[in-house]
């Protein structure tokens, strides 16, 4: 605020003098702001050349031939995984049912028990599976593949923990079922049925986590192979064990 004058006599800026000084240092030919234009210029520059080259090696340029590759090579093998997982399991295990002597018995029961399985427990592992289908992204976007580890495990074990009442439902099934009209022979065969998959609940919760993983980091293939040994595999094999046999 002060300047000196002449010899050791300084005295306040006046009001016109400081306006004069301001517009002098703010002005685009001063020394002062070409030294900044210099600073900061290599390094927008440096910045700006950098985020294009990174962008574009990591996204390839919109094509037909780039859209049927990524169809090719991410589409088809997570329909496969679907239906190998969902769709080839209950009709394998539906066949066996009508290989049995006592077929229509058990299909019947075959029917309730799944209606009441999925109603019960797997629309509630779905639903508490969306947290780690939600943040896996995030993390993947920010190049925080670290921080996977740590949400696949707080995923695992809050869903869990949530889907003990669940779990808890599938061993009164036989009475549920007989209060809304359920033939008694029919109802006992669904509580068999509800409690072999109440243990088996937890493990399909496992595989539905291990699948969210495979999925948002882009390895299709290692679902689909998932999907082949869990589900055409270990579940046909279940199927076959404690139906057919």
């Amino acid at each position: 605020q002060y300047v000196t004058t002449t010899g050791d006599r300084a005295g306040p800026v006046r009001p016109r003098r400081q306006r004069r000084i301001m517009s002098q240092l703010l002005s685009p030919d001063s020394p002062c702001r070409e030294t900044q234009r210099e600073t900061m210029l290599p390094e927008a520059e440096e910045s700006a050349a950098a985020e294009p080259a990174s962008s574009s090696a990591e996204e390839p340029p919109y094509s037909l031939r780039n859209e049927l590759r990524f169809f090719f090579s991410q589409g088809v093998p997570l329909c496969l995984s679907a239906i190998l997982e969902w769709g080839a399991p209950p009709l394998i295990t539906m066949f066996f049912a009508g290989s049995t002597p006592d077929s229509a018995h058990l299909q019947s029961a075959l029917g309730y028990g799944r209606v009441y399985f999925n109603v019960s427990m797997l629309m509630v592992m779905l639903g508490l599976s969306a947290y780690l289908w939600n943040v896996l992204p995030g993390c993947i976007g920010a190049s925080r593949r670290d921080r996977i580890p740590h949400y696949f495990r707080r995923a695992v074990v809050l869903a869990a923990l949530s889907c003990l009442p669940s779990c808890a439902l599938q061993f009164v099934s036989a009475p549920v079922l007989r209060c809304v009209g359920v033939e008694p022979s029919i109802a006992a065969a669904v509580g068999t049925y509800t409690r072999v998959m109440a243990g088996g609940a937890l493990l399909l919760l496992l595989d539905i986590q291990i699948e969210a993983v495979f999925v948002s980091c882009g390895y299709a293939r290692s679902a689909s192979l998932n999907s082949l040994l869990t589900g055409l595999g270990l579940d046909v094999l279940c199927s076959y064990a404690f139906i057919y046999r």
